[in-house]
């Protein structure tokens, strides 16, 4: 299995979302897996929102009908990778850096 990598930070700058990643194209068409921590603070929802085809509509990402929110400190996994595209959203505007590691394919 391929070693954790480090991938640079998510950032959100006075916005209510950041930018979209692109999961068909390198650095991140090479993952099986990504992963977000949020930040110790965290006072907005943060939640994942994916685009199963590139211009297509984003939609909450869930887990047993409940979805998947990164909270302060806390890290997400998400695995496998099978969407197209991926934001993280914010319920208010606000300036925030997530860490995100991955997982290559081999």
């Amino acid at each position: 299995m391929a070693p954790p990598i480090k991938l640079p930070d998510y950032v959100i700058t006075a916005a209510a979302e950041g930018a979209v990643l692109d999961f068909t194209r390198p650095p991140f068409s090479e993952l099986l897996a990504v992963g977000f921590k949020g930040p110790d603070t965290l006072a907005e929802t943060a939640t994942i929102e994916v685009n199963m085809k590139k211009g297509g509509g984003f939609g909450p990402l869930q887990s047993g009908a409940a979805d998947i929110v990164i909270t302060a400190g806390d890290v997400v996994m998400v695995y496998p990778i099978a969407f197209a595209e991926l934001k993280v959203v914010l319920s208010g505007s606000a300036t925030k850096t997530f860490e995100m590691g991955g997982r290559e394919r081999i």
